[in-house]
């Protein structure tokens, strides 16, 4: 007869193990039996009908001592292999490993057969010792878990005096295990892994349902750590009227929160973060993404309203006379031109910054030696003021900017800095500069255009008009409405597909430091014995200008000049010509009269 014994399960429930020892063995002690299930078979069928066994308990898988007595059962009922019983050798379970010895015969049978080998008895019995237990016991000697299935506790501790009701301490120097762990397996809303509470009404101030605490003085240790490995929250606080998370630093911080979101605040009716630095170098709320790599912000705010004003992050000061100070402040200690002081940015079609003021400044910035604002986008700053400047910018230095508007993509025609005007009144303007001195330097310019090309492409100035008015309109009344200069290019470019290119109103066109013999578009032709020639007399004199010297295509308008130098003057009284002779342009009398000492205005209009 060949005998199979399994041990399916041991069980320490006392209902499941009173009715197991009443229905085999009236006489068997409780608090220490439990169940044994075994699988008996004869040759290879599984065994049917009564049998008797034994049972003894060695402290060693061979030879050894025998603890406790034997336990014999007679006529066990076997159904498919399957028979069940109750074992209780007394109060012997301590940390010795023990094994079970099995023997088994027919039912009245002359001889036992004994079960090779024993086996081993799994820990599960050792939690018998637990009942009988009083001062500290080791952790080998303790085995978990404890199921229950009931709405009542499984474990409770009260502490009606003035020490902890439960203390749990991982008091190695190393290592990462946890005094106290909660675990949840629940899918329920709101189920939780540890649970503590306040249940008086009126408890003391600060009182605390739970309180982490870090002694540690240099600087590391958390008071309470929230961290979550997949999409939900690290710290999670509700409240109905008061605090949800409440953070309390005396000279460090208060709520450190550290990851993607460092802390997401929801607040129904009320604040979802609320910050509050009761000293004057505290710091309401503190966010910092230390990595050095990637974008995650150290606060951040975010708003699904749709309502008119509503905020993703609202600062306000609150004094009445405050002092130079920011309801949003945002500083960039970069030194390597990088980095922002405040970003805004819209993916849609809004705003990405937007500041609005009653009478002061709706958005105020102030750069040392940088930017003190810098906009980059499809429209890279856009202001509006309702009855007030849309843009007040100034700078207090030497070399400071009020506005530096840069478009730096290398394609793209967006503008670096755009103005607009919808208005109908006469006068109006999408670009106003104004010198304000009444005494300014030379060459101070209202509006100034630079073009840095050396290869002859670019504008200093564009002015464009789409429909029938005027791309650039220059207007003074006593100086120089329009002023275009150049060391070598085009100084003002003029061009039309059907209108005029260039209209000169009232006034007239005037050349700025024209002369005898100068280098200018207008200048005074002196014809002297040095640049005269001709026979029987010296009819032709040689214009010499770098505007056309060389340039057969250059256009030369000549008028007499009414009041020639020289004393006394000579008056041009003859008819005259002008003629390119192959290398310079040249003026000559028709009727071949000395020409020497006779003097023209000349204007030169390059093609």
């Amino acid at each position: 007869m060949t005998v199979i014994m399994k041990t399916l399960r041991l069980f320490v429930s006392g209902a499941l193990l009173c009715g197991a020892m009443l229905a085999l063995n009236p006489a068997f002690g409780q608090g220490t039996a439990f169940t044994y299930q075994g699988r008996l078979t004869v040759s290879t069928n599984e065994a049917n009908g009564s049998y008797d066994f034994t049972f003894k308990l060695f402290n060693a898988a061979s030879g050894g001592s025998q603890t406790g007595g034997t336990i014999t059962y007679t006529a066990v009922g076997v159904t498919n292999g399957l028979f069940v019983v109750p074992l209780d050798f007394g109060a012997v379970y301590d940390t010795t490993p023990y094994w079970l010895e099995l023997a088994v015969r027919t039912n009245g049978a002359a001889s036992f057969t004994t079960v090779a080998p024993r086996q081993e008895l799994t820990p599960t019995p050792y939690a018998i010792t637990a009942e009988n237990v009083s001062g500290s016991v080791s952790a080998s000697q303790i085995t978990s878990p404890l199921v229950g299935a009931t709405a009542s506790p499984l474990f409770e501790v009260d502490q009606g005096g003035t020490g902890a009701g439960l203390v749990g301490s991982h008091t190695a120097a190393t290592g990462t295990s946890a005094g106290v762990q909660g675990v949840t397996a629940s899918t329920d809303s709101s189920a939780m892994a540890i649970y503590g509470l306040v249940s008086s009404t009126s408890p003391g101030c600060f009182s605390t349902a739970v309180l982490g605490q870090n002694n540690g003085t240099g600087g590391c240790g958390i008071g309470v750590e929230g961290s979550q490995n997949g999409s939900g929250w690290g710290v999670w606080g509700t409240t109905a009227s008061g605090w949800g998370v409440y953070g309390s630093g005396g000279s460090g911080t208060g709520v450190y929160a550290d990851g993607g979101t460092g802390v997401s605040g929801n607040g129904s009716t009320g604040d979802g973060v609320d910050g509050v630095a009761s000293s004057a170098a505290g710091i309401g709320v503190y966010g910092t993404h230390s990595a050095v790599t990637g974008t995650a912000a150290g606060v951040e705010g975010d708003t699904d309203s749709t309502n008119d004003y509503a905020n993703g992050v609202y600062g306000v000061v609150e004094s009445q006379t405050p002092g130079f100070a920011a309801g949003v402040r945002g500083q960039n200690n970069g030194t390597n031109g990088s980095g922002v002081g405040v970003w805004g940015s819209q993916a849609g079609s809004g705003i990405g910054v937007y500041g609005t003021a009653t009478s002061g400044i709706g958005v105020y910035a102030s750069g040392g030696t940088g930017f003190g604002l810098e906009a980059v986008g499809g429209t890279g700053l856009y202001a509006l003021g309702d009855t007030g400047d849309g843009i007040d910018s100034y700078a207090d230095d030497d070399s400071g900017i009020g506005v530096y508007g840069i478009h730096d993509s290398l394609t793209g025609t967006a503008a670096g800095v755009e103005g607009d005007t919808y208005s109908t009144n006469d006068y109006a303007f999408a670009v106003y500069g104004v010198v304000t001195s009444t005494t300014p330097g030379f060459d101070s310019t209202a509006l100034r255009g630079q073009n840095n090309d050396t290869n002859g492409a670019g504008v200093g100035v564009w002015g464009s008009q789409n429909g029938s008015g005027i791309g650039i309109y220059g207007y003074t009344p006593s100086g120089i409405g329009v002023y275009g200069n150049t060391s070598s290019g085009t100084a003002v470019y003029a061009s039309s597909s059907s209108g005029s290119a260039l209209t000169v109103g009232s006034g007239a066109i005037h050349v700025s430091g024209a002369g005898v013999g100068t280098g200018t578009a207008a200048f005074i032709q002196l014809a002297t014995t040095n640049n005269s020639y001709g026979s029987p007399a010296a009819y032709i004199t040689i214009i010499s200008n770098p505007l056309c010297d060389g340039d057969p295509n250059a256009i030369l308008i000549a008028t007499h000049q009414w009041s020639p130098p020289g004393v006394p003057g000579n008056y041009e009284t003859h008819p005259y010509s002008v003629w390119y002779d192959g290398s310079n342009w040249t003026i000559y009398n028709d009727d071949l009269t000395d020409i020497t000492g006779m003097s023209f205005n000349v204007l030169v209009i390059k093609n």
